[in-house]
């Protein structure tokens, strides 16, 4: 049975959490209440980002262009690689004949390509994408991935339109996960 020292210390406990409540993050308040469970594992995920969106400079056919690569350290002991894309290729409305034509004469097929490399440099995921992703798209690239330096590669061609506000872009992460201590699942 607790004596009043550990009442009144739960109590003061108690009180300041709940005097805290928008100050305090939700996760810290439970690690304080709530014992670690024994065989729990807690992971670590590093995230490795490329992202971009086309600003097309009418004058500069470079603008219409973008490729890209990362390298993406996969410690030993990682249980899990995996890659969310975003793509938007965006809709242009039909202002006028002229500009419409000039639209689609002026750019090329509009797509993200988004490849991932292995250490010893084959080729793991690739995938084209010509539309935009209404969600998110997250691929399980691998479970227990080989430990060293995978490479994240992206090549696209889009356009943006300053005047009207339109652009195409995209956001590729790629996302390590492995186990802070103990056994992974």
């Amino acid at each position: 049975m607790p004596n009043r020292k550990e009442i009144a210390l739960l109590f003061a406990v108690l009180i300041t959490i709940a005097t805290l409540s928008g100050c305090i993050d939700i996760e810290l308040a439970k690690t304080l209440l709530v014992p670690k469970k024994e065989g729990r594992v807690e992971y670590i995920v590093k995230e490795y980002v490329i992202k971009h969106t086309f600003v097309t400079v009418l004058t500069d056919q470079s603008t219409l262009t973008y490729s890209a690569s990362k390298q993406v350290p996969v410690p030993n002991g990682s249980v899990m690689l995996d890659m969310i894309v975003r793509v938007v290729i965006a809709e242009f409305p039909n202002i006028n004949e002229s500009v419409s034509e000039i639209i689609e004469n002026y750019t090329p097929d509009r797509y993200v390509c988004v490849s991932l490399y292995t250490p010893n440099g084959s080729l793991r995921y690739e995938e084209t994408f010509n539309e935009t992703t209404h969600h998110p798209l997250q691929t399980v690239v691998t479970k227990n991935p080989s430990p060293g330096n995978w490479t994240m590669c992206v090549n696209a061609q889009g356009i943006g339109i300053k005047a009207i506000d339109k652009y195409d872009k995209f956001e590729v992460r790629v996302r390590v996960k492995q186990p802070v201590g103990g056994l992974s699942s």
